[in-house]
């Protein structure tokens, strides 16, 4: 007996079709631009045997959906820039990369407490499962294999993982090659825009910076790229931002935000709708540039078509979510990094408040989290050196946090009709950190180093930037950090009232007064609130 299979698309994205393939974005095999009908085209011409090496040599922000005999494989590219799912609709099985407008009646299956939970605690939900039990989707680097015989399992088809710190390069060049490195993916960048406008969503911090800092030296002229920061008037991140683009030559604007502006986002008819496909049911969305880019939009500083370049997330690849814990242990097991991953990635909501959410015991949400976790992590040695715990942690984080989180805000930007590219995620780019000795990411050197050599501005930023920096770096890196966000996390809820007022980016707003002093407990970032009103999105 066999599934009745049907390929399925949404209205939101134009797809190619050649052969038995559709494919949709970009991607570069060696220096070469594929654009969707070549890449429709290389896919289709793959024998099945090759279609994971072929995969491992193209990078890019891609999806395609591959249809043979034997089935169908809904394949996304290293960071799953765009997701596609699979979904049981009664007898049918759906492949598409919009299963809200497709198949609205997914949503009558419900969606499992413990996804539920761990949306509520992570802010994502790990592996091919999504917030709608009918649902699964395509991990990063991997390929959803959806057979076609009844009784035949899905399975996730990986061609491409991230491995730090298992062959690393003791050369003494990495600034050098991290530096050629990160220079030809912004290159690539260029090409793909092909003339567009270039936007960076600039920030303070070294990831927005050191792309702006390569964009300001790669020849092309001042219009064709804009900087722009948002938030409330006067913030630091838009004076330091300025300070940047102004020592780099770049055009730069700001786009103001004030608490009315975001109670106007929640009283938008559109809002639960756009919350419910922007977190691609795996992820409370990024949604802090949301004003910022529908502004620039109706001021026409962004015409339909410009290229959004975000510089998410060099800082993760460079080592910011190293557990010091793990990089100083001398030996450690898998339950030590199952420990690691729940302390770093699962600390937005507390237990007892999750399972209130979900109508559970507080040990039955720790213990599913633990399990859910555990399913997701490779098979691994009873007892591992630190290089490969930390490796790990940061494997998942990468899989998990990052492709499904962090990456999905990209949503905001097709919402408003631009394309957008994330150079950072470059298969080179994760490559060259995947090959940086621990010891050159514990702290993120090298990243500093990096930034240094391609000129980012370091008089830029406040002697008192700079310093809390390092404390927060040090802390973190001496095991001192659980100890310090407990006082930290008791300050901030004695001080919430004025937490919610003067937030930089005014977005609490999003959320309401009453609610937010109510449940803050000084741990819970935006992204938590949002977590919660995704669930209420999907139950509508």
């Amino acid at each position: 007996m066999s599934r009745d299979l049907q390929v399925t698309l949404g209205p939101r994205r134009a797809w190619s079709t050649v052969g038995t393939t559709r494919a949709t974005g970009f991607a570069f095999r060696g220096e070469t631009l594929l654009g969707a009908d070549d890449l429709a085209a290389v896919i289709d011409a793959a024998p099945a045997e090759g279609l994971q090496p072929m995969l491992r040599r193209l990078t890019g922000s891609f999806a395609a959906i591959r249809e043979s005999r034997d089935g169908v494989d809904a394949i996304v590219d290293d960071i799953r820039g765009i997701p596609l799912y699979s979904v049981e609709d009664g007898s049918r099985w759906i492949v598409t990369d919009d299963p809200l407008h497709v198949a609205p009646d997914a949503r009558r299956a419900g969606s499992s407490w413990t996804t539920r939970a761990e949306l509520l605690k992570s802010s994502f939900v790990s592996g091919i499962d999504t917030l709608l039990d009918a649902v699964h989707e395509a991990e990063a680097g991997a390929f959803l294999r959806i057979p076609s015989g009844a009784g035949e399992p899905l399975t996730s088809c990986g061609y491409y993982t991230f491995e730090p710190n298992v062959d690393p390069d003791t050369s003494g060049a990495l600034v050098d090659a991290g530096l050629e490195v990160h220079r030809a993916a912004v290159e690539r960048t260029i090409r793909f825009a092909d003339g567009a406008l270039i936007v960076v969503p600039l920030s303070a911090g070294l990831d927005s910076g050191i792309l702006a800092a390569l964009l300001s030296t790669s020849g092309l002229e001042r219009d064709q790229i804009l900087t722009f920061t948002f938030g409330q008037s006067g913030n630091r991140e838009s004076e330091v931002s300025r300070r940047v683009a102004d020592a780099l030559g770049l055009r730069w604007t700001f786009v103001p935000y004030t608490e009315a502006m975001w109670q106007d986002v929640a009283r938008q008819s559109r809002w639960p709708g756009y919350l419910a496909w922007a977190s691609s049911l795996a992820a409370a969305p990024g949604f802090t540039d949301i004003p910022a880019v529908s502004s620039l939009r109706e001021q026409e500083l962004v015409p339909e078509g410009s290229v959004v370049v975000p510089g998410h997330t060099l800082g993760f690849l460079a080592g910011s979510f190293i557990p010091g814990g793990l990089a100083r242990r001398r030996r450690g097991s898998r339950a030590d990094v199952i420990d690691a991953i729940l302390r770093t990635y699962y600390k937005y909501r507390s237990d007892d408040l999750v399972a209130t959410l979900v109508g559970v015991r507080a040990s039955e949400v720790a213990e599913a989290l633990r399990e859910r976790v555990d399913h997701a992590l490779p098979a691994t040695p009873a007892s591992m050196p630190p290089e490969q715990l930390v490796g790990l942690t940061e494997q998942f984080g990468w899989k998990e946090r990052q492709a499904k989180m962090i990456v999905n805000g990209v949503r905001a930007y097709e919402d408003q009709g631009l394309r957008w590219a994330v150079p950072w995620w470059d298969r080179e780019v994760i490559d060259f950190w995947s090959s940086v000795p621990l010891e050159q990411r514990v702290g993120q050197r090298l990243r500093r180093e990096l930034a240094q050599r391609v000129g980012w501005p370091e008089g830029s930023r406040s002697r008192l930037d700079s310093l809390q920096e390092r404390v927060e770096r040090n802390v973190r890196m001496l095991r001192l950090d659980g100890p310090a966000k407990k006082v930290r996390n008791l300050a901030r809820r004695a001080t919430r009232h004025s937490r919610y007022h003067d937030d930089e980016l005014a977005c609490l707003a999003l959320f309401g007064e009453e609610r937010f002093l109510a449940s803050y407990t000084g741990t819970q970032v935006p992204r938590a609130f949002l977590s919660e009103d995704v669930l209420s999105a999907l139950d509508r």
